[in-house]
């Protein structure tokens, strides 16, 4: 969609209303886990490439290739959340009940993914203090969400940054909760319950 070398607000400037929302719907969804990209990634604006990086992070949907933490998970926060609102005992959808076990999962899996792009954005800025914070969070969110996009700071990545970027990857594909119950599988199931406690939130 853009002359060699042009920038975005250059290419940006000589599209049509219909065009635009073509190339903004295209990269949303290929955000999503595709990769692919008609625009130059790099030269987004910072706040272009955050939006990315949220719809990187949620995903596709489950029992497919994307990784993320999958739509159905994000969902299911966001009805926690109206319902809570709404003042319901129980999460509920179309006229149904949710597990609450199912929550306390998507939550688990929510937690686990941020803590995993936290942590291996936190020290790859560390190493990399020439790279804008921005730039390196874009790289992570796209490695863990196995999609595929660049800003070009893998390639300027030295091994152990492209090492920690492969786990990130193969964590991402795996699931970390789908890793993390692998590695507990041998801890026994308690059958046994504490009273109960009331705690302020908020």
């Amino acid at each position: 969609p853009h002359r060699s070398g042009a920038s975005i607000p250059d290419a940006w400037s000589q599209l049509s209303g219909s065009q635009r929302f073509r190339e903004t719907i295209f990269q949303s969804i290929s955000a999503r886990t595709a990769g692919f990209n008609t625009i130059d990634i790099a030269n987004l604006t910072n706040s272009g490439k955050l939006w990315l990086c949220g719809l990187m992070t949620i995903g596709g949907s489950p029992a497919g290739t994307a990784g993320g933490i999958k739509t159905v998970t994000f969902v299911l926060l966001i009805l926690s959340g109206w319902c809570v609102l709404r003042r319901r005992n129980e999460l509920e959808a179309f006229h149904r009940s949710i597990p609450e076990t199912l929550l306390r999962k998507a939550t688990t899996v929510v937690l686990l993914y941020i803590a995993m792009v936290f942590t291996i954005t936190m020290i790859l800025s560390v190493a990399m203090r020439n790279e804008q914070l921005i730039d390196i969070l874009f790289e992570v969110n796209s490695a863990c969400g196995t999609v595929g996009f660049s800003t070009g700071v893998t390639e300027r990545l030295d091994a152990f940054g492209k090492i920690l970027m492969t786990l990130g990857m193969l964590i991402g594909r795996v699931g970390p909760l789908t890793l993390v119950v692998a590695l507990g599988a041998s801890v026994k199931t308690e059958n046994y319950t504490y009273p109960r406690e009331n705690v302020l939130i908020g």
